[in-house]
């Protein structure tokens, strides 16, 4: 004779090993609090990805005027070695190079002041965009600071020396609200 093993599956029962098994349900129930803490955590992590990536754009902004404003800084400083002669200082636009304590309070200029061509000179070709990362290309002025002779012997004639400049650069990044103003001062011997 064969030996049959019969399964009830409504009452969960086994005949061979006789176990008797009823369930309630409870593992279902930790299953959902176990998702729902993970669905809370990968949502929590997504809000601060979507922080970090906003905070590098603007840093990428940031870095972008900057080195706008350095590229304009340098062309200021080419434009003032290139000068075989000294510049007459004006205190009134147009203006190649304004006379020293003209100008106030340059970094507080809004930006329609700075792309104004009669107070300050622009980046490049003049209303050709030469940078293409940022909004607007940089803008320059150049004030006459100081005329400084090589040496300090008390004499009658004027002596040699250096003239001394400081440029005043505004740069834009990506987007016209990330802002730089550097400065930097530039010496020329013109005599």
């Amino acid at each position: 004779m064969k030996n049959i093993t019969t399964i009830k599956l409504c009452q969960c029962e086994i005949n061979r090993y006789h176990i008797n098994i009823k369930q309630s349900g409870a593992i279902l129930v930790v299953s959902l609090v176990m998702l729902l803490v993970l669905m809370i955590l990968g949502v929590s992590s997504m809000g601060t990805v979507i922080l970090e990536e906003k905070m590098v754009g603007n840093m990428r902004d940031q870095d972008l005027a900057f080195q706008a404003a350095e590229a304009s800084i340098r062309e200021a400083e080419t434009w003032i070695q290139a000068l075989n002669i000294l510049p007459i200082d004006c205190v009134a636009a147009p203006c190649s190079v304004w006379k020293k304590n003209t100008l106030t309070d340059l970094e507080k200029n809004s930006l329609s002041w700075w792309k104004d061509s009669m107070n300050s000179r622009e980046f490049g070709t003049s209303g050709i965009k030469d940078l293409e990362t940022v909004a607007t290309d940089p803008r320059y002025i150049i004030e006459h600071q100081a005329y400084v002779r090589d040496s300090l012997t008390v004499g009658h004639s004027p002596g040699t020396g250096r003239d001394y400049y400081r440029i005043t650069s505004y740069g834009v990044g990506a987007n016209a609200s990330a802002v730089k103003v550097l400065q930097s001062t530039s010496a020329k011997r013109l005599n």
